[in-house]
């Protein structure tokens, strides 16, 4: 009884995070929520137009979120909880991606939905805050961060998808960072599985059973013990 009374006080908090991470949210009929009033309207406008072509060739969708303060939330689970609560991307699909930037905060968050994660891990997520929206925010060049940053994601996911968004057909796109396993050189990799193969070998042939044996006068092998 008790049990079942905790989870279902955690139900109701997280519900009610969730309703309050949609408090005077309104995209109306773009994918741009600027609470904050930091992207200037230009760049909107534009941001708006690809992630329209986006979401019509691909069902896949980028909300991009800017808040004065997230008072005490996490911006990674606004973002979830945003993307949850208005269907980002193919209803029922699950690959709504969304950006919540707060810059009283100082707090940057991407959430992507579990069928587009693979378009943009959470390597890339790091990237893209670390190297190209907080440096523009550091020095207050919050339209160009969110920019630029909202561009590499559209490309990634138009990607995963095998589409083009129009408009950045001819964009080059940020690399992808490498992971531990692909900065390794190659000789080393094959070096290691050398010395992995021969230690096997060593252990089976140390471990293997010794069995004493001698050769009769009749040509036969016996053990020792029989003579």
């Amino acid at each position: 009884m008790v049990k079942k009374l905790l989870v279902g006080l955690l139900c109701f908090l997280l519900s009610a995070s969730a309703v309050k991470a949609m408090d005077n949210i309104t995209f109306g009929s773009g994918y741009i929520y600027d609470g904050a009033g930091i992207i200037r309207f230009t760049e909107k406008q534009l941001l708006n137009v690809y992630l329209k072509d986006l979401h019509d060739k691909t069902t896949a969708g980028l909300a991009i979120v800017t808040l004065p303060t997230l008072e005490g939330q996490r911006a990674e689970d606004r973002a979830m909880y945003i993307n949850k609560a208005f269907q980002i991307g193919g209803y029922g699909k699950d690959n709504g991606v969304v950006l919540v930037a707060t810059p009283k905060d100082n707090k940057i968050a991407i959430y992507a939905g579990y069928n587009v994660d693979d378009a943009i891990p959470d390597i890339r997520k790091r990237q893209v805050i670390d190297e190209v929206i907080m440096p523009s925010f550091e020095k207050e060049f919050y339209t160009k961060g969110l920019y630029d940053g909202s561009v590499i994601l559209i490309m990634d996911i138009a990607s995963y998808y095998d589409k083009k968004v129009k408009g950045l057909e001819y964009k080059d796109r940020l690399a992808m960072p490498k992971t531990v396993v692909q900065r390794v050189n190659p000789v080393i990799w094959a070096i290691a599985i050398l010395l992995l193969i021969a230690g096997i070998m060593f252990y089976l042939f140390t471990k293997s059973p010794n069995v004493e044996s001698y050769m009769g006068f009749g040509g036969d092998f016996r053990n020792l013990d029989e003579w």
